[in-house]
């Protein structure tokens, strides 16, 4: 039995002494193979990789602020072009020609432009004409020729120059729903 406790203890003794062995031998193997061949070229693959879609990520993050930058300053643009080409009286610019600017305007803001009398005195009796030949015409809802407004630079106040009595019939119209 002793002989075999002492046969049983030296193979022990070999089987730790070789494992320890090849364990030391192993890490410092490899540790000297990693150091002679650097990381795992996989690794370093990946990492660039990685890396590359960071940046491209940062590039688009920075592409898409720009384009909403640029749609803002747009909005803004349009909104002052906007604002440049309405009137709160004669509404939206429609073309400007220069010294002359044509407007689409609403009926309702042109019946408060006051009338200009000092060129042909309005007389309702001709607005009233007007309007009762415009309801018995084919065509409705619509006048020939335009009305010609005009804007002192100073007061800013506007004034009907043409077409009062066109404008007078019209009122006579919406009045009374026709």
């Amino acid at each position: 039995m002793r002989r075999m406790l002492r046969s049983s203890s030296l193979r022990f003794r070999r089987r730790l002494t070789t494992s320890t062995i090849f364990t030391n031998i192993s890490q410092t193997t490899f540790g000297a193979l990693r150091e002679f061949a650097g990381p795992d070229p996989r690794l370093k693959s990946l990492e660039g990789a990685l890396q590359a879609e960071r940046d491209e990520a940062n590039a688009l993050r920075s592409e898409i602020e720009s384009i909403r930058l640029e749609q803002e300053q747009q909005e803004e643009a349009a909104k002052k072009a906007e604002a440049s080409t309405y009137d709160p009286i004669l509404g939206k610019m429609i073309a400007d020609l220069g010294d002359k600017k044509l407007y689409l305007a609403s009926v309702e803001t042109l019946q408060e432009i006051p009338m200009w009398e000092k060129q042909r005195a309005f007389r309702d009796e001709r607005a009233k004409a007007i309007a009762s030949d415009k309801k018995n015409s084919v065509v409705k809802n619509t006048f020939p020729g335009i009305l010609t407004a005009y804007r002192f630079k100073q007061t800013q106040k506007i004034g009907l120059l043409d077409g009062q009595h066109r404008l007078g019939a019209f009122k006579h119209m919406t009045k009374n729903g026709k």
